[in-house]
């Protein structure tokens, strides 16, 4: 369970700022669905779901708590290579 900051108790929420020293990652079915969801239950989104280089689709949000969740749906399996490569390309374009 995840919840929001219960005085008397010894743990603390995020810092409504964005910040936070957890970031939960979980992958799930639909990252699109999912993220909708959580949008629609009132998170707020830090980063729409994008493709990434590495073969996962992932968004990220902050739930009405303060939670940072990474959410994500691999998308397709890539080798070390494919990796490397895509990310020496990214690295090639912002120079």
């Amino acid at each position: 369970m995840i919840e929001a900051e219960w005085p008397g108790l010894a743990s603390r929420a995020p810092v409504m700022d964005g910040s936070s020293p957890v970031v939960i990652f979980v992958y799930v079915e639909d990252v699109d669905a999912a993220f909708d969801r959580a949008v629609a239950a009132g998170a707020k989104i830090l980063m729409a779901p994008q493709d990434q280089f590495w073969g996962d689709r992932t968004g990220r949000i902050m739930d009405p708590a303060g939670h940072v969740w990474t959410i994500a749906t691999r998308i397709e399996e890539t080798s070390a290579e494919e990796r490397t490569n895509r990310w020496s390309a990214i690295l090639k374009s912002k120079s």
